[in-house]
């Protein structure tokens, strides 16, 4: 062995070993969806990309950092959502059009609410807000809440 890199020749081409393995775990780790919570959940690293499921009361599994563009969008029976403290942003347009979501809390720990990501949350009559977040997009209750409160 020589070093960090153990160098190999095969064919010709030199190759290093454990770059390539480390290289090839990294894009397992970023470009499959893990699904180890529930095959409801599509979850890219720390993403959640999507959410493909029809229960009324969603809890977002613990170490999801974000929830991306449109993950909730349409999700017609969604009526609660628990976020945990492991979130920091949502994405624009996130929940779009979950006309059946009641109320929301957003943990102290996000801190970006995207463009429009309550949009057309019809139902939407308890929004509570904790004191870590610093941006609110354009729209994002758009459609939905009469009045927000601080």
């Amino acid at each position: 062995m020589r070093g960090l890199f153990t160098v190999i020749k095969e064919k010709g081409m030199m190759m290093k070993m454990k770059r390539n393995l480390i290289f090839t775990a990294l894009l397992i780790s970023l470009f499959i969806p893990l699904s180890l919570f529930s095959q409801d959940f599509e979850i890219w690293g720390t993403r959640l990309v999507k959410y493909n499921g029809n229960a009324q009361n969603v809890t977002i599994p613990d170490g999801v950092t974000s929830i991306g563009n449109f993950a909730f969008s349409e999700r017609t029976s969604l009526r609660s959502i628990t976020i945990p403290e492991s979130v920091t942003s949502i994405g624009n347009k996130a929940f779009l059009l979950c006309i059946n979501l009641r109320s929301i809390t957003i943990p102290s720990n996000v801190t970006s609410i995207g463009n429009n990501a309550f949009e057309d949350c019809r139902n939407l009559t308890s929004v509570t807000i904790l004191a870590g977040v610093t941006y609110i997009g354009e729209g994002a209750f758009w459609g939905g809440v009469p009045t927000l409160q601080a």
